[in-house]
């Protein structure tokens, strides 16, 4: 008995029937008729495709080609990111701290002790975090592998969190 095997855009897999879809059905040949909603009847290679390749999608099967996954990002890329968040980490901890604002309105104050105080806890304040910044980086330079960097980035984000 002959088959008839669809692919559709609202099933999973492939439907295999005993009859063709009649004119009830929007059937089409392209993948902008799947798109729209068509049901698409496929050839003996797509048919082979799909069972020779059982985790397929429908467009694979369509297309009678495997996608590639998306590549992993390169060490190279993963230390250019942990770079940038520690560095934005740190600016938004300052800031968080010692809101801009705060620091203009301070230097028109004349509070001269109120002011040396609260500049000497801002100074000591951004000190550390660049005692904490900079190890970061020179770690997340040096490191050999996701991991490392990973880990150094969690330490820097522990680090920054007492503050």
């Amino acid at each position: 008995m002959e088959k008839f095997i669809y692919i559709q855009k609202d099933t999973k897999g492939v439907v295999e029937l005993d009859i063709a879809l009649g004119e009830g059905y929007m059937t089409g040949s392209s993948w902008d008729d799947y798109l729209q909603g068509a049901w698409l009847l496929l050839t003996d290679a797509q048919i082979g495709f799909a069972q020779a390749n059982s985790g397929a999608s429908h467009r694979e099967i369509f297309d009678m080609q495997l996608t590639s996954p998306p590549a992993e990002p390169t060490l190279s890329d993963v230390k250019s990111s942990a770079l940038n968040q520690v560095e934005q980490t740190a600016d938004s901890k300052l800031q968080e701290l010692y809101p801009p604002f705060v620091i203009i309105a301070k230097a028109y104050s004349t509070n001269e002790a109120e002011n040396a105080a609260y500049f000497e806890g801002f100074n000591r304040t951004q000190q550390s975090i660049d005692t904490f910044r900079f190890a970061a980086i020179a770690a997340i330079n040096q490191a050999a592998n996701r991991e490392a960097v990973n880990a150094t980035v969690d330490v820097f984000n522990s680090q920054i969190a007492v503050l």
